[in-house]
């Protein structure tokens, strides 16, 4: 399952394999409730950076599951979290900042065998020339993934 606010997204994640894509208004736990019969959400990972959905959080993970945090929010923000929520429902949670040069490797075996599908991850390809737009795509939004080539920058 995913949410997310832009469809494009959640019409990608349907395209690799989501069970479910949400866009990420309205009642979304009403929604998890409902297709995990009740129980809510194994795990959670929140890769938007804000405070709002870590307390969005609380409300799609079942009891005794696990949130990881995978996104920082802006400097001087703060989320108000119900400890005793966490500590009566024993809800784990986790930050994770960046892969282990272990996890690394792992990953890109994985990518050279082809065992996991990245490509469509991808939705510009531009020139390490384009940088300064490649990131304003990301900052709009426009792009998931921008893959940076090297073309024409080594000369024999």
């Amino acid at each position: 399952m995913i949410t997310d606010l832009i469809e494009g997204r959640l019409d990608l994640a349907r395209s690799l394999g989501a069970d479910l894509a949400l866009k990420a208004k309205g009642d979304v736990a009403a929604t998890v409730r409902q297709f995990t019969a009740g129980r809510g959400a194994d795990a959670v990972i929140l890769t938007a950076g804000a405070a709002e959905p870590v307390a969005q959080a609380l409300e799609y993970v079942r009891d005794g599951g696990m949130i990881n945090i995978f996104a920082g929010t802006p400097p001087r923000s703060s989320v108000p979290l119900d400890i005793n929520r966490i500590y009566h429902r024993e809800i784990t949670i986790l930050g994770s900042y960046s892969s282990s040069p272990l996890e690394l490797r792992e990953a890109l075996g994985l990518l050279t065998q082809g065992a996991v599908r990245v490509e469509d991850l991808v939705t510009h390809r531009l020139p390490l020339t384009a940088l300064p737009h490649a990131v304003e795509l990301a900052r709009r939004r426009e792009a998931l993934k921008v893959f940076i080539t090297m073309e024409g920058l080594w000369r024999r």
